[in-house]
Formats: C-alpha cells, sequence, structure tokens
C-alpha cells in the first residue's frame, strides 16, 4: 500500500499514498522535495519510518496522524491476538468524502470531468489563458492560471511568489477518462423488436458489470449555429449530461439459459453490449419523419442516428435537430457516488479510476493557490488531468503529447527575458530543477 521508485539519477522518490491516505493529501502545501536515500526496490519497516519522518515534518497535522496508520500498519502495532488490525477512525474526512462523491457523480465523462474542475477553478479566481496566444505578459509571480486542450484535458497552475524562469515544476498528474460504453459515430440499430444503440468499448472494462443497469448518456454535441456579426455558419461545442435512465443492457431471463450457459456466462463485446432505447413500435414515428424529409434536408450522419434520441438530446440543449453536427457521447451508470459501509468507510463510485487523483488533484491546488506557503515557494504548482489514457494516450491531448512539456516551457518562456522564445537551456533546468 505504500510504496516508491528511483526514477532520477538524484534520488528524486516518487511516493504513491494508499486510498485511505487520499483525503489529507488536499492539506499537504510544503514546498519541501521529498529527497530520500536511495534504498532497496521494496520498502523496509525502517524505510517506511524514514518517510513518515519527513511527511511528518513536512505536514505536521493530517499527514502525521496518517502517516502513523501506515507506519503502524507495517509496524505490526495495529493488529491484535487475532491477527485484525485496529480500526481507524476516519469520521472526520466524511464531508470531505462527500465533496468527493458529488465531483465524481458530476464527471461522468472527460469533457464533464473538465468542465467541473474549469467552474471550481473560475470560482476560486483563477485566471483562464488561451493556449492559442502567448503566456509573456499574461503570467505574474503568486497569480493562478488555467488552461484547456480540447475541452478534456485541463492544466492548472500556481506561480510561487519568489519563482524565476529556469526553476522547478512540482506537478500531480491524472486522467479524465474511464472505461465507459461509447455511442458509435453512426449508432442506428435495432432487433427483436426493440431500438438498440450501437456502442463499442471504450478502454478496458469490466464490461459484465454494465448489464442490469440504468444508463444516462452525456458528452460533447457540436452544434451549428449563425455567427451574429459575419453571419455566416459556425460550430460550437455544448456539453449535455441526460441523467435519467434512457438505456438499459438487459441479461436473458433465468428460464431461458440452462446452468452451463448461465455458468459460463462470457460478453461478446458486440452483440450483447448494444443497450435498448425503447421499442420499435413506440419509436417508429421518428424514423418515418426522417425518411420522409426531404432529400435536399438529408444529412448522411444524421442518417444514421436513432432520431428520438437526436430529438433528446436537442431537447436538452434547446435548439433543433437541424443544428446537430456531430457528437462525442458516452453512457455512464445513472447510481450516483455514495458512501458506503456501516460506519460509511467505503466511497462507492464508478470512474474512480482515474477521477479520484483528479478531484484530489484539483483540491490542492485550490487549497494551495490560497495559503500563505506560495509566498516563499520559488517553483510551480501544476496539476495535469489528461485524456485518453484508457486508450494509450498517444492523441493530440494525451498524455504522450506534447501538452506537459509544452506546459513547462510555455511557463517558464513567460518569465523569462524574451517571453516570445523556447530557451532551450532554460526549459532544461525546469526539468532537472523538477527532480
Amino acid at each position: 500500500n505504500f510504496y516508491y521508485n528511483n526514477i532520477t539519477t538524484d534520488n528524486f522518490l516518487f511516493i504513491s499514498l494508499p486510498t485511505y491516505l487520499s483525503p489529507f493529501l488536499s492539506y499537504n502545501h510544503s514546498n519541501q522535495r521529498f529527497r530520500l536515500p536511495k534504498q532497496q526496490p521494496h520498502p523496509s519497516r525502517e524505510n517506511i519510518s524514514t518517510v513518515t519522518s519527513i511527511m511528518s515534518e513536512a505536514v505536521p497535522n493530517a499527514t502525521q496522524d496518517c502517516a502513523k496508520i501506515t507506519a503502524d500498519s507495517y509496524s505490526g502495532k495495529g493488529v491484535g491476538k487475532e491477527g485484525t488490525k485496529t480500526r481507524a477512525d476516519f469520521s472526520k474526512y466524511i464531508p470531505f468524502a462527500e465533496k468527493a462523491c458529488e465531483f465524481l457523480t458530476q464527471s461522468t465523462d472527460p469533457f464533464l470531468a473538465v468542465k467541473t474542475c474549469s467552474d471550481a477553478l473560475d470560482a476560486a479566481g483563477f485566471v483562464k489563458l488561451s493556449k492559442r496566444e502567448p503566456f509573456g505578459g499574461k503570467l505574474v509571480p503568486g497569480g493562478s492560471y488555467y488552461y484547456t486542450v480540447n475541452h478534456s484535458t485541463l492544466v492548472a497552475f500556481t506561480v510561487g511568489a519568489k519563482f524565476k524562469a529556469g526553476n522547478g515544476f512540482k506537478i500531480i498528474g491524472g486522467h479524465t477518462d474511464s472505461p465507459h460504453l461509447k455511442v458509435k459515430p453512426f449508432s442506428k440499430r435495432a432487433g427483436a423488436g426493440c431500438v438498440q444503440l450501437g456502442v463499442e468499448c471504450y478502454g478496458g472494462g469490466l464490461w459484465h458489470t454494465w448489464f442490469d443497469r440504468d444508463l444516462g448518456i452525456s458528452g460533447r454535441v457540436l452544434v451549428r449555429t449563425n455567427d451574429a456579426d459575419t453571419r455566416k455558419e459556425k460550430i460550437e461545442q455544448r456539453i449535455v449530461r441526460i441523467a435519467r435512465p434512457i438505456a438499459r443492457v438487459s441479461t436473458l431471463c433465468i428460464h431461458l439459459q440452462t446452468a452451463e450457459e448461465r455458468g459460463a456466462f462470457k460478453v461478446n463485446k458486440e452483440e450483447h453490449l448494444s443497450p435498448i432505447l425503447g421499442t420499435k413500435t413506440l419509436l417508429e414515428s421518428g424514423v418515418k419523419a426522417q425518411i420522409n424529409r426531404p432529400p435536399e434536408d438529408e444529412d448522411p450522419w444524421a442518417s444514421g442516428q436513432e432520431p428520438e434520441l437526436m430529438r433528446l438530446i436537442a431537447s436538452e440543449l434547446g435548439i433543433d435537430t437541424k443544428q446537430i453536427a456531430n457528437f462525442e457521447l458516452g453512457l455512464f451508470d445513472c447510481q450516483p457516488a455514495l458512501l458506503g459501509g456501516i460506519k460509511n468507510e467505503f466511497l462507492n463510485s464508478a470512474r474512480l479510476d482515474n477521477l479520484a487523483t483528479c478531484f484530489v488533484a484539483l483540491e490542492s491546488i485550490l487549497d494551495y493557490s490560497k495559503s500563505a506557503d506560495k509566498d516563499q515557494d520559488d517553483m510551480v504548482s501544476m496539476i495535469a488531468l489528461f485524456d485518453h489514457e484508457e486508450i494509450g494516450s498517444q492523441s493530440t491531448h494525451g498524455a504522450g503529447s506534447p501538452v506537459m512539456s509544452e506546459a513547462v516551457s510555455r511557463v517558464t518562456a513567460a518569465f523569462s527575458d524574451n517571453s516570445h522564445s523556447r530557451d532551450p537551456e532554460l526549459h532544461s533546468s525546469a526539468t532537472r530543477r523538477s527532480f
């Protein structure tokens, strides 16, 4: 539960904290960099004591308590005669966990995750930057800023009051996407008297857990509008979230399966996971209306979508169906995130991988931006929340893209003498000083 890796030659240690230590991370405002002597690949009790000592000095309140729990777990102090560990009291963290539940419930896809983060950053006074414009002349020591890429990747940072070009960066990384059923580009599908929705599996999910759940739909919709100044058509992005059970992936009833079939339940991703939207007889009118549309109005993309789904999305956004140019939608479980267990010691939610990290990272940067610690800080504190981790990160806004290196170089350049050029020496200096 508590481990580290040596990732550079000058002994920087990445510390991964166990799940039950997550609540106090937002209080970790220390400017100390954790530098420990090189140790063995796996922690011993002595190593844990060293880590605990450093963490306790850095964050003497919440961190000290939780670090002690970790150390006791490894030392055996929390183990009774029956071999059971002492139960810790986490009641003081319940308000923080409830806040996490709200974040997880609202962030049903990468676009909504970034929107939820952006709303919180706006409320805290962070300045939104345009990635298309130079940062030079817009950043000041002690300031807090953020920008988005593709509306599904977010970079937010607070500049230390003593920061100078070439100094280091402290970065928390996470990803906004999670495995889900993604609506196909041409989603119309029907079978056995039912109207279905064509979906594909995004990421490596536990697909059997998607059966017999109430599914809502959310994501990005591209909408045709007219520019008030030029009177030309333009495309705008709108976010939609329909949190009611409009779809369901149903299992076959027990009477229609043999015991062998039930025991050998295997999911055919193409055939078994297409959710049901409704019955054909109830949705036929929408199909007929689309078929009878005049040829000049025919949209090849729209003709591949379920008309009633298009109407529902248009109704949610307050637009006409003809204005929908495209969409990027996914299904989600309507069950909200909740605290569970007899003493509320569990947080039950979808998308914990990796929205739990996104939430803690967001809370950390928000708290730090308001703390006095940044007045003595000579580094940049940053969070980078990427899209497309579940499918390899090799997109224009995934972790394998230039987003991270650009963030470091552009912030560094904004504080250099020539803010419109990228000095490779300053970039290299900032990179090395970050470890």
